[in-house]
């Protein structure tokens, strides 16, 4: 069951879902020869799993977490250096 936008906002430590920004977590190895499939599977597993960003927090979410934050005002961006 996903976390209600209230939720996600008190483990980053704030109430403005303005000031948070989601952002994909990077997938590393998906592509690269050299690793395994068992670990290759993982990293699948793991494409659908947003960052949520207040300052020096971060939470994970799921990709219907992330949508209920952009849709209460949170920030997307490419990546977790944008």
């Amino acid at each position: 069951m996903p976390r209600s936008v209230h939720q996600i906002l008190g483990l980053l430590g704030t109430k403005d879902p303005a000031a948070v920004r989601v952002y994909p977590l990077a997938g590393t190895g998906d592509d690269d020869p050299d690793v395994d499939a068992h670990a290759r599977s993982r990293v699948v597993a793991w494409a659908s799993v947003w960052g949520a960003d207040f300052g020096r927090l971060t939470a994970s979410v799921t990709a219907a977490e992330k949508d209920a934050l952009i849709a209460a005002g949170a920030r997307e961006a490419s990546s977790a250096r944008s």
